[in-house]
């Protein structure tokens, strides 16, 4: 591919609306370069091809607005999620998803890991490389501690699993509630371990009829604002 056909497809994906950031452009193009280079071919970068360079550039100063920051979820707020509790009558499949949401609050806030590469937002966008599975948490130890590693191969900035992003999580003794390792051993035993396969998706929960489906985007998002709105918090104001 030459400079101006590289040029042209950074054009066609901001002309299309499939990317809105200068920095989305960028991994894009950066992508496409490491393809080339996996096969031997030459890809010019933006700092060798201006016209592609001034495509990134017009992007960034177009797509400029003011930085929202969200306000961090504090341990308190962590506490508070995993405190969660449903009041009696209850039915134990709406117990058991609950359970789940807390085990994926705890490693959502020990990881942090974007949402993607944890839930996915549909059904039809659930993909064994890109989402945590089974297959990619593996027990570890290092010098006699016990832990888990995460292991990611197709994330927003790994987009064709060029490495491998590992995140070790170590076992807390000290605050059992905050143990990824007791974490994942009880998510395990609430799947069972006859539902658990390498490719299938770390979080799931049961419909009514039993079957198990992965937690979505929007139902986690739904929770978890609302328990931040009985903490008498504003939830817009978080991630």
């Amino acid at each position: 591919v030459g400079g101006w056909n590289l040029a042209l497809y950074a054009t066609d994906c901001v002309v299309s609306g499939r990317i809105k950031t200068a920095g989305s452009l960028e991994n894009y193009v950066s992508a496409v370069k490491q393809y080339h280079s996996d096969l031997g071919m030459e890809c010019p970068t933006p700092s060798q091809f201006g016209p592609l360079s001034r495509v990134i550039q017009g992007l960034r100063r177009l797509a400029q607005r003011p930085t929202h920051r969200s306000l961090p979820v504090t341990p308190d707020i962590l506490f508070n999620l995993l405190n969660t509790t449903i009041q009696p009558p209850f039915c134990p499949i709406d117990a058991q998803t609950l359970h789940i949401y807390k085990i994926l609050s705890l490693i959502y806030y020990l990881s942090m890991l974007r949402s993607s590469s944890l839930i996915p937002k549909t059904y039809k966008d659930v993909d064994p490389v890109r989402l945590l599975c089974w297959g990619n948490v593996l027990d570890i130890q290092f010098q006699g501690a016990q832990g888990v590693l995460l292991q990611l191969f197709k994330t927003k900035t790994i987009q064709n699993c060029e490495r491998i992003q590992e995140v070790p999580l170590a076992r807390n003794d000290e605050c059992p509630a905050l143990c990824p390792v007791r974490a994942i051993h009880t998510l395990k035993c609430i799947i069972g371990e006859q539902n658990i396969g390498p490719d299938t998706p770390l979080f799931q929960t049961r419909t009514y009829d039993g079957t198990l489906r992965p937690v979505l985007y929007h139902k986690f998002n739904a929770w978890y604002r609302f328990r931040l709105s009985e903490m008498g918090l504003d939830a817009k104001l978080f991630t």
